[in-house]
């Protein structure tokens, strides 16, 4: 389904909302699926996902392959790999992808809330969240072309890991 400043509903399954168009806005959506990357998006600008929440997706909530800042407010995830990632080895792979993380209610994360490629400049801020079972808050990445193969590796930095939580192993609970 493609998204321009609307709600996406609820759904059932995995690319659900994938957006080239930005500014867009996704509101109280609930994602319920066993798949892997719920939201996939595209293209240059801002995005604010606010409300609603996901479960049980394996690997990602919000996989974002275009530029800007995507901000997710007020949201719940149940048994997720991570929350949101910027693309390690995209094509055309580059930043900056910044995310904004407030008032995450967080549940069973199995890998990190947070993967961001710090050589591209991308910058994740982590606020007002709580959660249990949470393996790691933020985890930074180098990301790498397509061509080069392979995964993007993981880093031991955290300098853009920020915000009041960027720096914690793991969330405080609800």
């Amino acid at each position: 389904m493609l998204v321009r400043s609307r709600t996406c509903g609820s759904v059932t399954s995995a690319k659900v909302c994938s957006s080239p168009f930005h500014p867009s806005i996704l509101k109280s959506i609930l994602i319920y699926f066993g798949s892997l990357d719920a939201i996939t998006l595209k293209g240059t600008g801002s995005v604010l996902i606010q409300g609603g929440g996901a479960q049980n997706a394996k690997d990602k909530v919000v996989q974002h392959n275009g530029r800007g800042t995507v901000t997710i407010k007020d949201y719940t995830v149940v048994s997720v790999g991570k929350v949101f990632r910027s693309c390690g080895n995209c094509s055309k792979n580059g930043g900056p992808r910044n995310v904004v993380i407030d008032n995450l209610k967080a549940n069973g994360v199995t890998a990190d809330v947070v993967g961001i490629n710090s050589n591209y400049g991308d910058i994740a801020t982590i606020s007002g969240s709580c959660g249990k079972s949470v393996k790691h808050v933020c985890q930074e990445f180098k990301g790498i072309l397509k061509s080069e193969g392979g995964e993007s590796p993981k880093l031991s930095t955290t300098k853009n890991c920020q915000g009041a939580q960027g720096k914690l192993d793991t969330l405080p609970s609800c």
